[in-house]
């Protein structure tokens, strides 16, 4: 009896095994039915702060197995194993010790060793061993950014923290810009599947950003486990005798990264309208506080603190480094160095990151709290100042790049006392960016406003060419490709190194080209002046604060870009004066010290923006006077504008809303009979897409 009993219990057990689906999210954005697992052992981590979680059992299929039905194959499994995990971070956002879902589950599940492996999508410092050390350094100098300097060193400084710990960082290389994360994944994945391969854990964990929501990372990598254990290569894997018999746990975790909760997203964004979603920031901003006062949504995501974690595990050796299966951030060894050190940036990378000062976890948490702190000696400095450059309410912070790179948690920013509707703000965005597909692909979300604020830039003396200007008779036409002419790159130079002759938007270029950083109004006056002043593509603009920004984050610099061209989700601040003076002491002193005493910015200036290093094919514009028409012009650029209808058609955008094909919604297009795809426009309001004009 007693061994029957036993015989039920192993059956019983193996049953939890048995995958019933690979995806897991913490937020339970899919239909099947999960199962929950708690686990005892946390390795430091406090029960009574550790987030619950939902997983997924996902694992590797015996062999003999084939033809039997996939959710009820028995799995063989080394009971004597112990329990590792492989950590992968398949994105760079949340380079942090607090507050991170996907460690705590890691360390959770692999208490007896823990591989903590970041996949990294810049090839900045790529070089083969025999590269020379200048020719390294001079492609890294090309390839740098000021928002990729900022995130080497925030890698650098969680692989501090985790060596306080007792662990490292490991970097799996991607052979991807992130741009085209897409391109090559299935290399990327069967990479990923091979440093799993000789890693050999129990589990893996697989953290993946609301963003990459749609790349199903854990079920793919489930895949490839599958095939690289019933197809073993003989010269790689034959010496791993538990490769094709252990069962290896494929977990997903989501951590959304917003402040709001993800499964309040569909509700904070408002009812559907004729199978699609209308979004609306005003909309959802609205709804999101209503919710918070019916206590319907709590903002108060919960905070915690992580004091120790499991040790390496025993097979990150330097025979794993040598095969560059994983490379680390603290070996000189390997052929493949993904993260430089900072010593080796230019001169240029070297200085912003000193201006920023201390790239971590509580330096980011001192500039949320907006505190003053005394250091050693006689310094004193301020966290945070309230200020008029930012909008209206808000602090500036420079909390910004460490929220981009998830130094900080939004939550624990927002209990430190960050305006919560700034980082709603930041939620929006990145829901927007995830929902519709054309901010995705850099496109405008509505294509009839594409062109609404571009010149043309063939006529002989356009409205806002300088007429002194001999050049102007000789302007080429603009192609539908989009190459522009001589004129349009002349007053796009002068807009980037500040040289526009409107004061608080040069002093703004020029604080951008020097911190990689400047306020958010000042960035929304800058937009102005350039789309709807200089008549000049808004994607160009995309592009240039792109390579300049130090907090450059795609969802929020390709949203505001888009609402600047009008051409975006919510054109909201459209028709803004640009180019007015600077209005109180604040303001004057802002633009004092960029551009020079008395706003004598025209011709170089004499403020500490006139003491930047330009690039060569820039230089000579920095000194230049610019054309009186740009800023003598602004008001009549805006009755040119007002006059075509772009301003009314913008409100109109703003109050309707952009209406989005919603997956699991009828969305058929009477016109042409045929169903929208998911995330892509069906509309503005009830108007459908098709019929939209200006």
């Amino acid at each position: 009896m007693m061994l029957i009993l036993l015989l039920m219990l192993l059956r019983s057990s193996q049953s939890l095994l048995v995958p019933t689906s690979t995806r897991c999210s913490y937020f339970h954005s899919i239909n099947r039915s999960p199962k929950t697992t708690t686990f005892a052992r946390t390795s430091g981590l406090s029960s009574s702060t550790r987030p619950s979680t939902t997983i997924y059992s996902a694992s590797a299929d015996d062999d003999d197995d084939d033809d039997d039905d996939e959710n009820s194959r028995v799995i063989k499994c080394d009971d004597e194993r112990e329990s590792r995990t492989a950590l992968l971070l398949m994105s760079p956002h949340r380079l942090r010790l607090r507050d991170n879902l996907a460690l705590t589950k890691a360390a959770e599940l692999g208490p007896d060793g823990l591989a903590i492996c970041l996949v990294w999508p810049y090839n900045d410092s790529k070089t083969s061993s025999s590269s020379s050390s200048s020719s390294s350094s001079h492609q890294l100098t090309q390839q740098l950014t000021p928002v990729k300097a900022f995130g080497y060193a925030a890698v650098h400084a969680l692989n501090d923290a985790l060596g306080e710990l007792g662990q490292k960082l490991w970097i799996i290389p991607s052979q991807n810009d992130d741009h085209d994360h897409d391109h090559d994944r299935g290399a990327l994945l069967s990479s990923i599947a091979r440093t799993v391969r000789k890693l050999n854990p129990s589990h893996v964990v697989v953290d993946v950003d609301l963003l990459d929501r749609h790349h199903d990372y854990a079920s793919e990598l489930r895949n490839k486990l599958q095939t690289t254990n019933n197809n073993d290569d003989d010269d790689d894997d034959d010496d791993d005798e538990n490769n094709t018999s252990t069962l290896i746990d494929v977990v997903e975790i989501m951590d959304d990264g917003l402040l709001i909760p993800f499964d309040k997203v569909p509700k904070a964004l408002g009812r559907s309208r004729q199978g699609g979603r209308a979004l609306r920031w005003s909309t959802f901003l609205s709804n999101t506080m209503k919710m918070q006062k019916e206590n319907d949504v709590d903002f108060d995501k919960p905070i915690w603190e992580i004091s120790s974690l499991p040790p390496p595990m025993h097979t990150m050796d330097d025979d794993v480094v040598s095969n560059n299966v994983l490379s680390t951030t603290t070996t000189s060894s390997s052929s493949m160095m993904m993260i430089p050190r900072i010593e080796t940036f230019p001169t240029w990378a070297k200085q912003l990151l000193s201006d920023w000062g201390d790239i971590n976890e509580e330096e980011a948490i001192l500039r949320a709290t907006s505190i003053t702190i005394t250091t050693t000696g006689d310094k004193t400095r301020t966290a945070s100042v309230a200020s008029s450059l930012a909008e209206k309410g808000s602090e500036n912070t420079k909390l910004s790049p460490y929220l981009r790179w998830g130094v900080i948690s939004p939550q624990r920013a927002s209990k430190a006392g960050v305006r919560t509707r700034d980082l709603l703000w930041r939620d929006w965005s990145r829901v927007s960016y995830g929902l519709l597909n054309s901010l995705r692909r850099g496109d405008a979300v509505l294509e009839f406003m594409d062109r609404s604020c571009r010149r043309r830039f063939d006529s002989p003396r356009s409205e806002l060419n300088d007429s002194n200007n001999d050049n102007n008779n000789n302007s080429s036409n603009m192609s539908e490709q989009g190459t522009t002419s001589t004129s349009e790159d002349e007053l796009f130079n002068l807009w980037c190194v500040g040289n526009t002759g409107s004061h608080l938007v040069d002093a703004g270029m020029r604080q951008l080209w020097n911190e990689g950083w400047m306020p958010r109004r000042i960035r929304l006056l800058s937009a102005a002046c350039l789309v709807e002043g200089l008549g000049i593509d808004w994607k160009r603009g995309r592009d240039w604060f792109e390579r300049t920004l130090v907090d450059h984050d795609a969802a929020i610099n390709e949203v505001m870009w888009q609402n600047a061209g009008l051409c975006g989700v919510d054109p909201f601040y459209s028709g803004i004066a640009w180019e007015a003076p600077p209005n109180g002491w604040e303001e004057e002193e802002y633009a004092e010290k960029w551009i020079g005493s008395g706003f004598s910015g025209s011709g170089g200036g004499s403020g500490e923006g006139s003491l930047a290093v330009w690039p060569s094919y820039l230089k000579t514009w920095a000194t230049k006077v610019p054309p009186l028409q740009i800023v003598d012009g602004a008001e009549s650029r805006r009755e040119v504008l007002r006059a075509k209808g772009v301003y009314k058609a913008a409100r109109t955008i703003g109050n309707a809303g952009v209406r989005v094909a919603w997956k699991g919604l009828a969305n058929n297009n009477s016109a042409t009979n045929n169903s929208v795809e998911e995330g892509e426009v069906m509309g503005v309001g009830f108007v459908p897409v098709h019929e939209l004009r200006i």
